[in-house]
């Protein structure tokens, strides 16, 4: 069968959990389902928009709700596409003989209060693309619960594939790219630092509780070992708007931004002493996978998405309560046995969400149209 995949998000700067979702999910793909032909498409103005940062919102309005529809589906008869896989939405509303499945992963609350652009994008694509493909999926049976309250869809239209990590990339004696680690070495931040992962400033992702929780620590084991912030925010600056001054002003000596890193993150999961992953509400978190896969300890949220992503292999604590978090943290830091006593629990669990193990469970899904 001969499968027609968007590419846009391959390549991209961003740490956002589409961009990787997409990378590693095609990747997989093409390593591993070897019965199936996947080609990848992307306009130019989706690789343009990427390109300059133009927001992803706005980009797809533009990109995909127009040029999409107007020629991918003349350019899939030309090449014979059989079916259109759709790793993150939106589909081609135009097209009604070819096939369509497509990957919701992402679902917005309403207590997020998101601007007009993230609420039209998802009227206009996870909607509508959740009513209009053949099938749907979706990476967690939390995301499918809300998938099918929210968007009225049957339980039979939506089938959960938890999303992939190459395995030989995440893992613990991963290495560190050498400008990265001449970032850490001018902070001396090299080893055993606090790693916190946040793709977006946004209130789901609970920008305050990285602070809080770090700032909890005793001065002289925040002096050790520093906070290294990776994905959104370049300085203290980007966080005024959720954190405290106070809070800021306490740890601000020992914080240290690497941006976006969109390769070779593995290796700065790998030579950290503890990953926070806080977040109010995921679809999943990776993060919390690729860590464990890293043999690094992670402090995360006990919400219905990292509870199922982590197998509860590890101790989940309320997003707001950033005192035990910051006991555990602290614990950590300090204790390595209690450390080693979680890794090889973590690192039998990660096993399943394997480049192979998500190749064989997106064909199965696939298979009902060859």
């Amino acid at each position: 069968m001969k499968i027609a995949v968007c590419t846009r998000h391959i390549g991209s700067k961003s740490l956002t959990g589409g961009d990787r979702f997409v990378t590693h999910c095609f990747r997989a793909l093409l390593r591993h389902d070897h019965d199936n032909q996947y080609v990848g498409y992307h306009e130019s103005l989706g690789q343009w928009g990427m390109a300059h940062g133009i927001p992803l919102s706005m980009l797809s309005l533009l990109s995909d709700a127009i040029l999409k529809n107007m020629w991918i589906p003349l350019w899939a008869r030309r090449n014979q596409i059989d079916l259109f896989l759709h790793l993150i939405p939106p589909i081609c509303y135009t097209e009604r003989k070819i096939p369509q499945v497509c990957c919701i992963f992402d679902v917005p609350q309403g207590w997020e209060q998101s601007n007009l652009l993230d609420r039209t994008y998802n009227r206009l694509f996870n909607q509508r693309s959740a009513r209009t493909a053949n099938q749907l999926i979706t990476i967690s049976n939390y995301s499918k619960e809300i998938i099918m309250r929210l968007y009225a869809v049957p339980e039979a239209k939506v089938s959960v594939v938890y999303p992939c990590i190459d395995l030989d990339e995440f893992n613990p004696k991963a290495k560190m790219d050498p400008a990265q680690y001449a970032v850490l070495a001018a902070a001396n931040a090299t080893q055993s630092y606090v790693l916190g992962v946040i793709s977006r400033i946004i209130e789901r992702k609970n920008p305050r509780a990285y602070f809080e929780i770090y700032a909890r620590l005793p001065s002289e084991m925040r002096n050790k070992h520093k906070l290294v912030i990776v994905g959104a925010g370049s300085g203290l600056e980007d966080f005024k708007p959720f954190v405290p001054g106070e809070i800021l002003d306490r740890v601000k000596k020992n914080v240290v931004f690497l941006g976006q890193v969109p390769n070779n993150i593995a290796g700065i999961y790998a030579k950290a002493g503890v990953v926070l992953f806080p977040s109010r509400y995921e679809g999943f978190g990776l993060p919390v996978i690729e860590a464990m896969a890293c043999a690094t300890p992670v402090v995360a949220s006990d919400i219905p998405a990292i509870a199922e992503a982590s197998g509860r292999n590890i101790p989940l604590f309320k997003p707001d309560n950033w005192d035990s978090m910051a006991e555990y943290c602290k614990m950590l830091l300090e204790d390595q046995q209690a450390v080693a006593a979680t890794q090889e629990r973590c690192s039998a669990w990660v096993r399943q969400f394997s480049y192979a193990e998500y190749a064989r469970r997106i064909s199965s899904v696939l298979s009902v149209y060859i």
